[in-house]
């Protein structure tokens, strides 16, 4: 073992690896490492640790202490380093560059995550299904959807989730909370891969193109979505009805409508609604705020996709096509509608003779007939 002390002054060596230290206190904690001797029980739990260190930080997990706060969203952290990698979400910093393919990362352990998908090793394989992952956490996840356990429960809702973390990112759609803010223009969300996906449109960043039409999107799940417009694919059925969608997350606000539950709530007026965007489109209401202006003739709308609607009447652009007779449509709600003439689809109900109807025009037309006939 050559310890170097002229330079370092680390006198200390291991005898197992021969890592040297400055001080003796530092070499036996680091021989422990070899040794796998945990002396250090908590008092709690019975877990076992090799630094009363460690023992220390575990149990601020059973006190519930998180003395390091975020001046600027107020998140508490049990840990001063775990408040640093979290600050980082605000300032935007991403100082952890991969030397593949020049993708950065705020975190170094994400960027040691990211590694594994250049080098394609998968250690970890799920004894069920055979089924191989790069990370051991990934495994765990996957090893919950065999057993159908998902114990973290969401206090406001019946949905119960399989990790934690997707329980909190959950539960923010019940509430306002918007801790992760755009270093750009201020504007907050709910989630940290929302505030990603939005920090790419000032980047101005669209690596997916469609193949179809040329239309590019920031993420591949977008691709992945716009795709099945060309295509006509819905993979996802609701079993109460027989409706299919393009994704799970429409399904899933689909099925609210058969539920009838309505946990977002009007704080001016008391109006529920099923979903979080439904209540935050209806605020708009009670403030009369219309921040989206047309270029063209200057009228004002309410929401984004609004004024996207409205262009099209000045463009004559019909983007939505119909797989079945080729007709286009400028919005895709219209193509829906047209769809469900071809498909057979007939989801209005006369509540007098309950006769059903393919559009809504066509119910008021036969209503007539009713009021005429009193």
């Amino acid at each position: 073992m050559n310890c170097k002390t002229s330079t370092t002054n680390r006198t200390f060596g291991c005898n197992a690896c021969g890592k040297c230290f400055e001080t003796q206190s530092a070499r036996n904690r680091h021989t422990v490492t070899h040794s796998g001797e945990k002396p250090y029980k908590c008092t709690q739990c019975n877990k076992l640790f090799s630094h009363v260190s460690n023992l220390k930080r575990h149990e601020k997990i059973h006190t519930g202490e998180k003395p390091h706060v975020c001046n600027e969203c107020g998140s508490r952290f049990g840990r001063k380093h775990h408040l640093t990698d979290h600050f980082s979400i605000h300032t935007g910093e991403k100082p952890h560059k991969c030397t593949v393919c020049s993708r950065s990362f705020r975190l170094k352990g994400d960027l040691v995550k990211h590694m594994l998908t250049h080098s394609g090793v998968k250690q970890h394989k799920c004894n069920i299904c055979n089924a191989s992952f790069g990370l051991k956490q990934n495994l765990k996840s996957h090893i919950l959807t065999h057993t159908g356990n998902k114990q973290h429960k969401c206090c406001v809702c019946p949905m119960r989730f399989y990790t934690k973390s997707n329980l909190r990112a959950h539960e923010r759609t019940h509430s306002d909370e918007r801790p992760y803010k755009c270093i750009i223009c201020t504007v907050r969300f709910k989630s940290c891969k929302d505030l990603k996906k939005h920090l790419m449109v000032h980047n101005a960043v669209k690596p997916y193109k469609c193949t179809d039409c040329a239309k590019a999107f920031t993420q591949k799940s977008d691709l992945k979505r716009h795709r099945m417009t060309h295509t006509g694919e819905k993979p996802f059925e609701c079993t109460i009805c027989g409706t299919y969608f393009r994704s799970t997350n429409t399904l899933k606000n689909h099925l609210l409508t058969h539920t009838g539950e309505r946990n977002h709530i009007c704080q001016t007026c008391g109006m529920k609604f099923s979903r979080g965007e439904a209540l935050k489109r209806h605020y708009l209401v009670h403030t009369g705020e219309k921040p989206h202006k047309c270029t063209v003739c200057e009228k004002t709308f309410s929401l984004k996709k609004g004024l996207a609607c409205h262009i099209l009447t000045h463009t004559g652009e019909k983007p939505h096509a119909c797989t079945k007779c080729n007709r286009r449509f400028a919005l895709r709600t219209t193509l829906l509608r047209h769809l469900d003439a071809h498909n057979g689809v007939k989801r209005y109900e006369c509540t007098v003779c309950n006769k059903h109807f393919v559009q809504k025009s066509y119910l008021s037309k036969h209503l007539i007939k009713h009021q005429n006939n009193i």
